[in-house]
């Protein structure tokens, strides 16, 4: 299967054909990674000032590199299914979040305004990129034969 300018159309079917099953939800984890592909780039240009002050700019930046770096990972892998390369994407991804949902809590402690909004996120995306854990962790890189039906030699 080639992806032909000649023929957008054609392409574009190709293209579709080559996404993993099932291939609504893998568009929306590839949007996914894409977001925080774009939030950690946006962080590694200008952090956002509290989180900086509050663990460091060396902290920041290596976390921004960690959102970067998961999210391209995944990106680049979840499209064509390499479960096993885009489990690396979610281990830094979903590390970051945690990271940074402890700097949120730790900052709706010690400051002053209300962080529950930005914590509930966080932390919805961490469970999210558990669920993505899970599900590429168990995917099956062979078909598993049905062991009610298999017969011992």
């Amino acid at each position: 299967m080639t992806l032909s300018i000649r023929h957008p159309r054609q392409a574009v079917r190709n293209f579709w054909h080559l996404v993993n099953e099932p291939r609504g939800i893998t568009l929306l984890v590839f949007a996914g990674y894409v977001v925080l592909t774009w939030g950690g780039q946006s962080a590694l240009r200008n952090p956002p000032n509290t989180v900086e002050n509050a663990a460091g700019e060396l902290a920041m930046t290596l976390l921004s590199v960690m959102f970067v770096s998961g999210g391209v990972i995944g990106a680049l892998t979840c499209l064509p299914g390499w479960n096993w390369l885009e489990r690396g994407g979610v281990l830094l991804s979903g590390f970051a979040a945690l990271i940074y949902a402890g700097l949120a809590i730790y900052l709706g402690v010690t400051s002053n305004g209300n962080r529950d909004l930005q914590i509930s996120l966080i932390l919805f995306a961490v469970i999210m990129l558990t669920g993505r854990a899970f599900w590429i962790w168990d995917r099956p890189y062979a078909k598993r034969r049905d062991k009610s039906t298999a017969t011992t030699a």
